[in-house]
């Protein structure tokens, strides 16, 4: 009988399909882990707090896609370039290289980054079918490569070039996704090492997420994969604003701290102190512009 009721829990274990078994071999508790959370609800249900109001799991479920759907989209309105032929795709990149190339300032220049593939729970993830760039908020690209064998000399550069500093949400998994299906890309490691991930996520359709990139691309999907890299360049900037506004505070307070301590050495008088004060008042007023800002 305990034989029995074994067999039995153990049919409620989830098997993965083959390829998701990697990196799942080594784990073996996913029975115990099942047993655990049905004995951690079914005594957790007996506390007071649970008892108020009874949801059941199809009832949060719904909930969440109800407050995901009142969340507002992002839209986009500016330029898209749709590349889907070899020759285009490697003339555009090297349009893009030129201007780079004539850029004289110092320093690099931040360019949203983001890919794009078909996917199937049964066979997993596809070849990469769309690469987007945004190096402006005004301008994307869509690079469709699923039907090439390998990336353009050009595409491969601009990737690579020195003077861009990709970034983007979980870029680089898509990188290293990159590597893998385009061989003539090369080695990802630096760009790995040097790309930005943003380590956040954005609110998008589903639906057109789980489409069809390996085929022609519709308005719809177009625009779904120019908000992704649009987003990515919104998201950057705003972290960027805030790092500059504490560093901005930081020079400040530093600052004030040092004349603080040149006015004890030298045995500050009142009108020190008014200086101080004076100086502590415009910081102040100074940090809330920032922040309102």
């Amino acid at each position: 009988m305990k034989t029995q009721t074994i067999k039995q829990k153990m049919k409620k274990v989830r098997y993965f399909p083959s390829w998701m078994k990697k990196g799942h071999d080594e784990n073996q508790s996913n029975a115990a882990n099942i047993q655990f959370e049905s004995s951690y609800t079914k005594y957790k249900s007996k506390f007071a707090y649970n008892k108020q109001e009874e949801i059941s799991p199809e009832e949060q479920r719904r909930r969440i896609n109800q407050n995901l759907r009142d969340l507002n989209y992002l839209s986009y309105e500016n330029k898209i370039y749709y590349l889907s032929e070899y020759d285009e795709i490697r003339n555009a990149a090297q349009e893009i290289l030129d201007w780079l190339n004539n850029i004289k300032e110092d320093g690099q220049i931040p360019v949203g980054f983001d890919m794009e593939w078909p996917f199937s729970y049964q066979t997993g993830p596809y070849k990469t079918a769309l690469i987007q760039f945004s190096f402006s908020l005004d301008v994307c690209y869509l690079f469709q490569v699923w039907k090439l064998d390998t990336l353009p000399k050009s595409l491969v550069e601009l990737i690579h070039h020195e003077k861009l500093l990709l970034h983007g949400i979980c870029i680089k998994n898509d990188i290293r996704k990159l590597g893998r299906d385009f061989p003539n890309v090369g080695s990802v490691d630096k760009l790995v090492a040097n790309c930005c991930d943003l380590e956040t996520g954005i609110n998008k359709d589903k639906a057109v997420r789980a489409s069809q990139w390996d085929k022609m691309l519709s308005e719809e999907q177009k625009i779904y994969a120019a908000i992704d890299v649009y987003a990515s360049q919104l998201i950057f900037r705003k972290i960027k604003e805030k790092e500059e506004k504490r560093k901005t505070e930081a020079q400040i307070n530093h600052l004030l701290t040092e004349l603080e301590i040149d006015f004890k050495k030298e045995h500050q008088e009142e009108k020190d102190n008014e200086i101080i004060n004076e100086l502590r008042a415009e910081y102040e007023n100074l940090k809330r512009l920032l922040e309102s800002n």
